[in-house]
């Protein structure tokens, strides 16, 4: 049995999944933990390669009771955008920055902080009362040293558990 914060983790693995429908190299996965190369003399067969979304549970808390039967849980959760730029040598082009900006935009915050939708079987929602949102639009360091996309996203979600 997969342990509540890995449910949590698999629902939006499984969210973003059922909105991209990546294919290799492209791909969506939770993680506890990644190790990413982006050096490519150094990288061999962990080199970053595709649209790579990794989903990361950052910290589970038990802020308050919810009622006699349950406790609230929250959840949250960080999601990683990577992709390296591979077309060529010289600056990355504007263009295709906005490609991958406008699709984090549509297929991790519009999608991960929209109230409708729920993970796993339902009992586990998006926390109203927190803030969601892309954290690190881009992050141009690595957009300068490694001709990389990096965008970090942080959502709160929370369920009732009961005590029984």
């Amino acid at each position: 049995m997969a342990s509540r914060a890995a449910t949590v983790r698999d629902g939006v693995v499984a969210a973003i999944q059922a909105a991209w429908s990546p294919s290799a190299p492209d791909g969506v996965s939770g993680v506890w933990a990644k190790d990413i190369v982006l050096d490519v003399d150094k990288g061999g067969d962990r080199l970053l390669t595709g649209r790579q979304v990794f989903v990361i549970v950052a910290s589970q808390t038990q802020p308050r009771l919810a009622d006699r039967k349950g406790s609230l849980r929250r959840y949250v959760v960080g999601v990683l955008v990577a992709e390296r730029y591979e077309d060529g040598a010289g600056a990355v082009p504007t263009e295709w920055i906005d490609e991958r900006v406008e699709w984090t935009e549509s297929n991790v915050l519009d999608l991960l902080a929209d109230p409708t939708v729920t993970l796993s079987d339902g009992a586990v929602r998006l926390a109203f009362d927190e803030e969601q949102g892309l954290d690190s639009i881009l992050d141009r360091e690595l957009l300068q040293k490694h001709r990389t996309f990096w965008s970090v996203a942080t959502f709160v979600y929370q369920q009732v558990v009961d005590h029984a």
